[in-house]
Parts: C-alpha cells; structure tokens; sequence
C-alpha cells in the first residue's frame, strides 16, 4: 500500500500491456479532475510490457505525485488487476483500460454520491467510440449536454463500476488468474453474492475506445477460443457455489449465462478443437425438480461432453444465423437453441443422434 497518513477517496487501477498509443491520453484524462490530487491515486500495473510502454510510464510517474508505476511479469488483466487492488489504498477502487479514458471534472461528483450513499458499488454511464476522440471534444460537448451514455449498463464490465475497497477485501474477491475472457463478469457476480448495497449513479463518466486492437474487436473465433480456455475455471466457482447453494437465484442466473455461452457462441469453432477443448467434469447437486431450464441445459452439456456430436447443433446454428440479420442472428440461434431445451427427448435423439 502507498504511505499516506490520509485515506483517499479513489484509486484508479490501470492494467498496460504494450499500450503507448493511448496511455497518454488515459492518464491525462485522470489529471484534468476536480478534486485535488492527493485525494485520489493513480495505479498502473505494467504487465510486461516490451516495446516502449514501460519507459513512457515511469516517466509519467516521475511528474506527478500521485501516479504510481508498478512492473511485473506478464500474467495477464487479472493478475495486474489483483496487484492494483492489493497495493491499493482509496476507500473506492475503479478499474479501467488503458486504451479507454474517463470525463473531465467527474471525480468531485462521483465523490459526492459514494460519502451520500456509502455503497459497496456504484454503477456508472459509459460512452463508447470509435478509434479517435479529444479530451477537449469531449469537454466541449459535456458542457453543451450533447454527450448520453450509449452503451447499455452489463454486469459483465468491471470498468463501469466503483467498488468499494473494504467490500473487495472483506469478502476476499479477486479477479481469476489465468482466465483471458469473461473475467469481468465473474468478478461482479462475486461482488453480487455478498448482498452489496448498490448505486445506480447516472453520471456518464466511462469513454470506452473500440478499436482494431480491442479485445473485444478481435476475429470472433479467436474470442471464443480464449473463452473456451477459461470456462472450466469459471465454471468451478459456479459449480462449487451452487452447491453450496451460495445465493442460488445469482449463481444459477451466472451458470446459465455460461452455458448458453458454450453451447450458442462456440458453434463458431471447428468441430475437431471443439471435441478437443470442451470437457464437461462438474456436477451440479439438488436441482430443483421445477426449474426445468437449468437441469434441461445441464443435460445438454452433460451429453455434449460425452459424445462430443456437436456437428448437427453447429449446423442448425449457422443455418439460422444466415436466414436472420446480422443483429438479429444471435437472438435467434439462441431462440431455437432454447426451443431444443425445452424438448430434451427431441434434443437427444435429433442433435446429439449419432
């Protein structure tokens, strides 16, 4: 933890792995604030970076006071996250991208609802755009009431939240090491188990940059692959928690998730790596014999890990997508997908026939 004799009221965790095209841009966006400076913190967590990023942040570090600059081994978002929260010292901890950036003069209100309300999380707007946008834009803009969040709030995004430090560590959440797609959403479902009193702020404060570099902007069937990898992790917390019936009606609503994810998003991947990769090794104990969506999808991946025949489901999937528009495709190869679940005898003899 930094030294200060006084508890700041933020630290902003910044994970950078080879990010020097935007981190400028980022770290500016935290300065041109409206509180003062040794009320908040900024920690970046260099995860390894090799081509110049870790030079442009120890320079930035050495002209400001509250900006610190950690280095260490490449791991991962998770792990440099779980370092930031751990070196931590601000009663609120905000997690965001380095390519991404915050509202100009935000922190003085943000402050002003979490010393109202004392939440354990407060739930903040996000705008995203494309490529290029000027902190000064977005100023001008704000200040003309022409900027409304775009991006519908999800559970599943850790950066447009602030967490209470106490809860984090009281409760013992982390993000999961080793997991390269989907951590977000694990890490606010554990957040969600404890009961934390929660705010819905309605301050758009998040810029979230889509680019061809993106995460999220990568070729799909790569996404899917890292998510595939990181499934088993994620689905033994789920598993586990649900059995140990771990605030069940969050747990199975995760579980869910997770599943429709493996069955309707993987139909992008080969048949041959999809039989190497996904294995189905959990055993989900006492469910209840009215909620028939979770045992039927249960079922489904029960079968799916046993004779791997996913030829037929990923055939039905595509045909739909290409019968549908782009935007509607996913909504309706998960429609008919949930059609399946409903008729697990049909499910068994005509997907999953060998």
């Amino acid at each position: 933890m930094n030294n200060s004799d006084k508890e700041k009221f933020l630290s902003i965790v910044v994970p950078v792995y080879n990010s020097f095209l935007y981190i400028n841009q980022c770290v500016d966006s935290f300065l041109n604030q409206d509180i003062p400076t040794d009320d908040y913190e900024i920690i970046i967590i260099d995860d390894g970076s090799d081509n110049g990023s870790e030079d442009i942040l120890d320079e930035i570090a050495q002209n400001h006071s509250n900006i610190f600059v950690y280095h260490k081994e490449n791991k991962g978002v998770s792990s440099a996250r779980n370092m930031g929260i751990s070196l931590s010292c601000g009663k609120y901890v905000w997690f965001v991208d380095a390519d991404d950036f915050i509202a100009p003069n935000i922190l003085g209100s943000l402050k002003k609802i979490t010393e109202n309300q004392n939440s354990d999380r407060v739930k903040l707007e996000s705008f995203s755009f494309h490529n290029e946008l000027s902190l000064e834009e977005v100023k001008c803009r704000l200040e003309n009431g022409e900027l409304k969040s775009n991006v519908p709030y999800k559970e599943v995004m850790a950066t447009r939240t602030l967490y209470k430090r106490e809860y984090l560590i009281k409760n013992n959440i982390m993000f999961l090491e080793g997991v390269h797609y989907g951590e977000d959403g694990v890490f606010n479902y554990q957040t969600l188990i404890h009961n934390p009193k929660t705010t819905q702020s309605g301050v758009l404060a998040y810029f979230y940059r889509v680019h061809d570099a993106s995460a999220t902007n990568a070729p799909k069937e790569k996404r899917v692959k890292k998510s595939l990898e990181g499934s088993k992790y994620i689905f033994d917390v789920l598993v586990d928690d649900y059995n140990k019936k771990i605030c069940v009606i969050q747990t199975k609503r995760m579980l869910l998730y997770w599943m429709y994810a493996v069955i309707g998003h993987y139909s992008v991947l080969s048949y041959d790596y999809f039989c190497e990769n996904f294995i189905w090794e959990h055993k989900l104990e006492h469910i209840p014999l009215r909620d028939f969506e979770l045992r039927r999808l249960y079922r489904v991946l029960q079968e799916l890990s046993k004779t791997h025949n996913y030829k037929k489901l990923k055939k039905t999937a595509e045909s739909i997508a290409k019968n549908e528009q782009r935007k509607k495709a996913q909504k309706a190869v998960k429609k008919k997908i949930l059609g399946y679940i409903k008729h697990p005898k049909r499910l068994l003899k005509i997907i999953f026939k060998k």
